[in-house]
């Protein structure tokens, strides 16, 4: 049966595989099952299948390790600051290091 899998702060596509199937093997089929590339940035909140196929593939161990231990793999780190992608995905670069979505009071 197929599972979604909800994308948490700081997580890039790699991590959102990781996170659901345990390894990059699986991590292949689930990007193919979503119809993205691995170098793919999701957005926050969204949510992403993982496939019976993608499933089969991971490694039970590593997931069960997650979870016992409440890891949330996140290496994308904080771009917030400097590169942003919104929903429309459209970049959004700053010099100065400010954030254009907050305004100043």
């Amino acid at each position: 049966m197929e599972q979604k899998i909800k994308v948490k702060p700081n997580q890039s596509f790699l991590d959102v595989i990781l996170q659901g199937c345990g390894t990059l093997e699986a991590g292949i089929q689930m990007a193919g099952d979503n119809n993205l590339p691995v170098s793919f940035l999701p957005i926050v909140d969204s949510s992403m299948v993982i496939s019976e196929s993608a499933i089969a593939k991971g490694n039970i161990r590593v997931l069960k390790y997650l979870r016992q231990n409440g890891i949330t793999i996140g290496t994308k780190g904080d771009l917030s600051s400097s590169f942003l992608i919104t929903e429309g995905g459209d970049d959004i670069i700053t010099e100065d290091g400010t954030d254009p979505l907050i305004e100043e009071s």
